[in-house]
């Protein structure tokens, strides 16, 4: 009779310890995600600067010597691709990203302002941002290049 009331009393530990347990990761997943977390997540290498962008119109006289490339991974469990930004010019370019991208409660899209020198190449950030198993693309586009000479 002993024996089955021990039993029955680590069984009912090992029950409350689990469910304890699986409690902590639920709380973790709804934590919301804040903007600069989001940031610091994708754009943490990023040589650019983070500005506000609302959807202006923008010089894009030197846009035809930009490109955008796709090069190694990034990312929790490199889950994405770096994102570069590559010019063409002999001449130094101001540059304007937006990255549209979809996550709930925050901004549909955040800005990240370079200063390029002539034929460089800077990081801009990571091409998609891995959390809590949900994969969400950034979707990066030049919205703005004019020449600074």
């Amino acid at each position: 009779m002993m024996n089955a009331k021990l039993i029955g009393f680590i069984f009912f530990l090992s029950f409350c310890l689990l469910s304890c347990q699986n409690t902590g990761d639920q709380t973790k997943d709804a934590t919301p995600l804040t903007y600069q977390q989001m940031w610091k997540a994708v754009f943490s290498d990023t040589d650019g600067e983070q500005i506000e962008w609302h959807g202006e119109a923008m010089d894009q006289s030197a846009v035809g010597e930009l490109s955008l490339l796709e090069t190694g991974s990034c990312g929790g469990s490199e889950c994405g691709k770096t994102i570069m930004l590559a010019s063409n010019s002999d001449r130094a370019t101001e540059v304007i990203i937006q990255s549209v991208f979809s996550i709930p409660d925050l901004p549909e899209y955040t800005a990240v302002k370079f200063t390029v020198p002539s034929g460089q190449q800077l990081t801009v950030g990571c091409s998609h941002l891995c959390m809590n198993g949900t994969k969400v693309v950034f979707s990066p586009k030049i919205v703005g290049a004019k020449y600074l000479d």
